[in-house]
């Protein structure tokens, strides 16, 4: 529930007025979509990520959320058994290649996401999910032949967050992320990683090719490529998948919420988001 609060005196024409009730409309979307709810655990955790482990019981009684177990390996399934020319499959192909250079990936890879993606849509819909954390390495490049990447960050720039190694805080940040904008701007589920080389003010947020394809800075070559990483393990050939592009300049809101002990807090910051050039693989910019 949100509190009415007293926004001042003001005529309805004036610009005040408007930004205080934009900024409770703003407030209202994140609550009304945050409470309750429901997001999708795609495959458990990778080993070593302890970072992303959540506290089920407190999200149920906090904020009467729930997670929503599925298993990878039936996700996997549910794609190969797609047929080449369902008409979704073929839909979501022809919009892949309408929105990125897919000239170095193989058209067999190509369908393999496009299947993926159909099988996630329908799993978000039939069970009412706001967003997913994805199991996105190793296990799908191994027993499937891709990188998910891509695919999830299509699904975020649709409205179904989609978070790396089943980070379930993260698929809710970046939910409160979306809701901010009015669901206007879909959120980068990012790391924050290198310092500057000369600016100690600055940092590199990368991930390895999960950017919605909107946030690519005008101008800039945006491809779908094999994983920068995950392919001395698996191979180049099992892990297309990556889309890599720099994002367009411009303010940021960098978010993040976590748990500790039954009480949850969020580190929310604000930066901007630099037009410098570099030589990265991946979904980045310096910021």
């Amino acid at each position: 529930m949100i509190p009415f609060i007293f926004l001042g005196l003001f005529f309805p024409e004036e610009d005040g007025f408007k930004k205080r009730v934009e900024t409770f409309a703003r407030a209202a979307a994140i609550v009304s979509r945050f409470m309750g709810a429901r997001i999708g655990l795609v495959g458990p955790r990778p080993e070593r990520f302890e970072t992303v482990t959540f506290n089920e019981a407190e999200m149920v009684r906090r904020f009467k959320q729930r997670v929503i177990h599925e298993s990878l390996f039936g996700v996997i399934e549910e794609a190969r058994a797609l047929k080449d020319d369902d008409p979704e499959v073929k839909n979501v192909l022809e919009d892949m290649r309408c929105m990125i250079n897919v000239s170095q990936v193989p058209h067999e890879a190509l369908l393999k996401m496009a299947k993926l993606e159909v099988v996630l849509r329908r799993l978000a819909k039939d069970r009412r999910l706001s967003g997913m954390g994805i199991r996105c390495w190793t296990e799908i490049q191994r027993y499937y032949g891709i990188s998910p990447c891509f695919v999830m960050g299509r699904l975020t720039q649709s409205g179904i967050m989609s978070s790396c190694e089943v980070d379930i805080y993260g698929a809710l940040t970046m939910l409160v992320q979306y809701e901010a904008s009015l669901e206007t701007t879909p959120p980068h589920f990012i790391d924050w990683t290198i310092q500057h080389p000369k600016d100690p003010n600055v940092f590199l947020a990368w991930h390895c090719g999960n950017a919605p394809p909107g946030l690519v800075c005008t101008g800039c070559p945006a491809a779908l490529r094999y994983h920068s990483i995950m392919y001395r393990d698996v191979g180049v050939e099992r892990s297309y998948g990556t889309a890599e592009f720099r994002l367009k300049p411009g303010p940021v809101t960098i978010c993040r919420l976590v748990e500790y002990r039954g009480e949850f807090k969020m580190l929310i910051t604000c930066g901007k988001a630099l037009k410098e050039e570099a030589d990265f693989r991946g979904s980045w910019v310096w910021v």
